[in-house]
């Protein structure tokens, strides 16, 4: 065989391999998953089709397996979706087998499109250029049919709007470079124009007549303040939110939007007492604007965190000058303060600080004069016997746990508290 014909065998099958592999999706004369052979099946005039491809996780990604029954399962949706697109399907199971050459399309796919979602769907042109993302949703087949259906038309608006700019100038063009860039976003794909046209609209509108200036100089701020926040340069990126906030002609919802994001960045940062405070202005910016209810939601998982945030700083203020009795109760209140946080946000847990201050407040309270002794040796010693049941000292978990049950002064309280540890250990010690 010559070299030249031992090239087109091996490229038939690979091309068979990857096609193959469709019948695994339950509809192989619907979907495809040989990407390249899908954009030259695009091409051909008998189908002049975009591309409508699908990332997915078939065997673990509960949406994806949500998305295929409530939706490709459909009749509707097989009929509809065959007439305009040519349908590929790029999976990434984790027990399902998959051959060589179609796992490695999809890896380098994966990478390409910079895909970190399942499900993740592109309306593509035939050069598998993205013109339109959309993700998992309620609906069934009639909304992502008309999902896609309006991608492809804003595609053709946008493409005939193009046109239009090489005839017009001056705020003319700003408006209608800013109707472009309004249609780039209701495709929800990014396109490298958008940068360009942005700051062209700027410059175009530099009195800010047509509104355009600053709506952009808002939206470039907004990007700059995301990006900073992605970094984890929350200073920075507070500072370009307010900023942006506090552009002249900027009100109602887009101010909201940008206290609301400078919450998320504060809560991103643990600052929750910041949080609540530019939520609360969010709210004020726009009471029935469209993050009402997202706003409501924040300021209730983010309130507890700020007043229990708020407590922490005071009572380390009045720590500075407090002493013997005062102090031990300074600490005690300081502890239960520390360890609610650590429980509504885990990250913020700090176990060696705790154990420090409950030393300091067994030594301030030798006596047990007011209480602490015995309920800081207490929760001493139910750690101590956890970590000791944990590294399989069983024995040592219980002596401690005698200890704790033999302290004296426990309130009914406590005593129940060490009973149910021990009861617990009695249990998984028989397990």
């Amino acid at each position: 065989m010559s070299s030249m014909n031992r090239i087109v065998v091996r490229a038939a099958a690979v091309a068979c391999i990857l096609c193959s592999a469709s019948v695994s999706r339950g509809d192989a004369e619907l979907w495809q998953t040989n990407f390249e052979a899908a954009k030259t099946k695009t091409k051909a005039k008998a189908e002049h089709k975009m591309l409508l491809v699908e990332f997915s996780g078939s065997d673990w990604c509960p949406w994806c397996k949500k998305l295929k029954t409530e939706v490709y399962d459909k009749e509707s949706f097989k009929a509809e979706a065959r007439k305009g697109f040519i349908l590929v399907n790029l999976d990434y199971p984790k027990q399902n087998h998959q051959p060589a050459e179609l796992k490695r399309q999809n890896s380098e796919l994966l990478k390409q499109y910079r895909v970190d979602t399942y499900p993740t769907l592109f309306v593509m042109d035939a050069k598998g250029q993205p013109i339109g993302k959309t993700f998992y949703h309620s609906g069934g087949p009639e909304d992502y049919l008309k999902e896609f259906t309006g991608f492809v038309n804003t595609h053709k608006d946008i493409v005939a709007m193009k046109k239009k700019l090489e005839h017009v100038g001056g705020l003319d063009r700003a408006k209608l470079l800013d109707e472009i860039v309004m249609n780039y976003e209701q495709l929800g794909v990014e396109n490298d124009d958008v940068p360009k046209y942005c700051a062209e609209i700027i410059a175009l509108d530099p009195e800010n007549k047509a509104g355009l200036k600053f709506k952009y100089k808002f939206r470039a701020l907004m990007a700059e303040a995301n990006a900073l926040s992605g970094e984890k340069n929350f200073d920075a990126a507070r500072a370009a939110y307010e900023k942006a906030a506090d552009l002249p002609g900027v009100k109602g919802k887009r101010k909201q939007e940008a206290w609301f994001a400078e919450a998320e960045c504060c809560a991103s940062a643990l600052q929750f007492r910041r949080a609540v405070a530019c939520l609360n202005k969010a709210r004020e910016a726009a009471p029935e604007g469209p993050k009402a209810a997202d706003i409501a939601e924040a300021v209730k998982r983010y309130a507890p965190l700020a007043e229990t945030q708020q407590a922490i700083a005071d009572l380390t203020a009045e720590l500075a000058s407090a002493e013997g009795p005062a102090r031990a109760r300074a600490l005690d209140r300081l502890v239960d303060a520390q360890v609610k946080f650590g429980q509504l946000a885990p990250a913020e847990r700090r176990p060696e600080e705790i154990e420090k201050r409950s030393n300091e407040i067994i030594e301030l309270d030798p006596d047990n004069k007011a209480g602490l002794q015995t309920k800081y040796r207490l929760r001493e010693l139910l750690i101590d016997a956890a970590k000791d049941f944990k590294a399989g000292e069983t024995e040592k978990a219980r002596k401690a746990l005698n200890e704790a049950r033999a302290l004296p002064g426990l309130t009914d309280e406590q005593q129940a508290k060490a009973q149910e540890a021990a009861q617990k250990l009695q249990k998984r010690k028989g397990e």
